[in-house]
């Protein structure tokens, strides 16, 4: 779509078929669903060398720090997050958006039955293989480069893409001045 979108417009355009693609995040399959298109629906993975997905870990994070009380609470709250029974109600909450991580759960008929899912169960194995390519942005053959969080926060690359793509501005001047904003950051 022409000129700068916000997650709003691609999903208004999308479901509205409006656009022939877009690159969105499984909470997408509801809203298609209700669009009435969702059997039509593929999932389609880049790939130059290799495949790769973008996506999103949900991570239940327990501060080490805090009043021993609410940790404990905290621990005991996603233990029960995560039986089966529990976790597959969680994910029922938002058919297609929450995907499983947990096997027993990606084979339980209270998952795989639910009837809000069947107009797009036919993506389950393209989900699948989508979730086991997922590539963390700042992680280089299994090296972790926290500093990629803070580059990342202040939006650098954003504003390079969104300048080049968007705005029609020269390539090689956004690089040399994301370039030079990066090593600044990182001198900091």
């Amino acid at each position: 779509m022409p000129g700068s979108t916000e997650v709003a417009d691609v999903n208004d355009a999308f479901v509205a078929k409006n656009a022939p693609m877009c690159m969105y995040s499984t909470y997408i399959l509801g809203n298609v669903e209700a669009a009435g298109f969702a059997e039509d629906l593929q999932l389609v993975l880049p790939q130059r060398d290799s495949q790769a997905a973008y996506g999103c870990i949900t991570v239940l994070g327990i501060s080490a720090n805090g009043d021993e009380a609410k940790t404990e609470a905290a621990k005991k709250f996603v233990s029960f997050l995560l039986e089966p029974e529990n976790n597959v109600e969680w994910l029922n909450m938002a058919p297609g958006g929450l995907q499983p991580v947990l096997a027993e759960v990606d084979e339980m008929p209270e998952y795989t039955d639910l009837e809000a899912r069947q107009s797009f169960v036919h993506l389950n194995d393209a989900i699948a293989n989508a979730v086991d390519n997922l590539q963390l942005f700042g992680v280089v053959d299994g090296k972790n480069f926290t500093e990629m969080g803070d580059i990342t926060n202040t939006g650098i690359l954003s504003k390079m893409i969104n300048n080049v793509v968007i705005q029609d501005a020269d390539i090689d001047a956004e690089l040399e001045t994301a370039q030079a904003s990066v090593e600044e950051l990182m001198s900091e």
